[in-house]
């Protein structure tokens, strides 16, 4: 008869964060703190030690997506056994609907439909602090809006903390989920064009021509100057496709002239279209005394 001496010590079970392991695999989320413990046959003079990827380790945050194979040792009186076991590590959540390229006027305070129609899918517990950027081909990003998420489906409506100057922008939502306010995991959407339109330049009191102007053999300012000016700049001329300054033409002689005016546009107003308003200097009346 051969009689096998038991071994000084097993592997009889593994836990993670208190949870068994069932068939050598376990599941974690991204940044989840793994908390690895063995049940051995003995934990006299045992000692018990963990690795991945050759390196000791317990606890062990996973940074990224993916299977993760760990191997539990333990040693007692020079004798070593082993176990491994596999972690599928996935994200806390997913983004299931993408930003699209989208258009607003200057001035638009709301997030247009096609950014806000982004949508998250989180695992239960979880909550997302969303930020939308702009960045730049310097990588620099300036926040534009922010809002926390702390359900499934859309973004939602919302407003820009700041006002965009029209242009044309690179945008992203940058979207962290934590859970109650532990480790967290960062995503971003994809990158589309926000084009701010400039808004069109307005004036309120439109300039308005003068009215019983006679020859006095000098020269006469035209208009009565327009005044509520709006994104711009008013501009006279005698001619519609003329030189435009901010001095009303005169006139001297007797007839009909036609005066042009229109409001240049800033940085973030279109021009207005230009408009025609006819004045009239009579005759003098000669007076002939016998």
């Amino acid at each position: 008869t051969v009689s096998v001496a038991a071994k000084p010590v097993e592997i009889t079970g593994i836990k993670i964060n208190g949870v068994p392991v069932v068939n050598d695999t376990a599941t974690a989320y991204v940044n989840e703190t793994l908390r690895f413990s063995a049940e051995t046959t003995t934990t006299d003079g045992v000692t018990v030690n963990w690795y991945y990827n050759g390196t000791q380790t317990n606890p062990f945050k996973p940074t990224q997506a993916g299977n993760k194979i760990f191997t539990c040792e333990a040693t007692k009186d020079g004798y070593t056994t082993t176990k491994t076991f596999t972690v599928t590590v996935t994200a806390p959540f997913s983004i299931t609907t993408q930003p699209e390229n989208a258009e607003i006027t200057y001035g638009d305070t709301a997030l247009p439909a096609e950014l806000t129609k982004l949508a998250v899918n989180m695992q239960d517990g979880y909550t997302a602090e969303a930020k939308w950027y702009i960045s730049d081909d310097n990588n620099n990003k300036t926040l534009i809006a922010d809002k926390t998420l702390t359900a499934n489906g859309a973004y939602g409506d919302d407003t820009f903390n700041t006002t965009l100057a029209s242009g044309t922008y690179s945008v992203y939502c940058e979207i962290t989920v934590s859970k109650n306010g532990g480790s967290s995991y960062t995503l971003n959407s994809d990158t589309v064009t926000l084009t701010v339109k400039a808004l069109p330049a307005t004036i309120e009191n439109a300039p308005t021509a003068k009215t019983g102007l006679t020859y006095n053999s000098e020269e006469q300012p035209l208009l009565n100057a327009g005044s509520g000016v709006v994104g711009g700049t008013l501009k006279y001329s005698t001619e519609k496709d003329g030189n435009y300054t901010e001095t009303i033409p005169a006139g001297k002689n007797a007839g009909t002239y036609t005066i042009w005016y229109k409001v240049f546009g800033d940085d973030n107003h279109s021009d207005s279209e230009a408009v025609s308003v006819e004045v009239k200097i009579a005759p003098a009346t000669i007076t002939i005394i016998p």
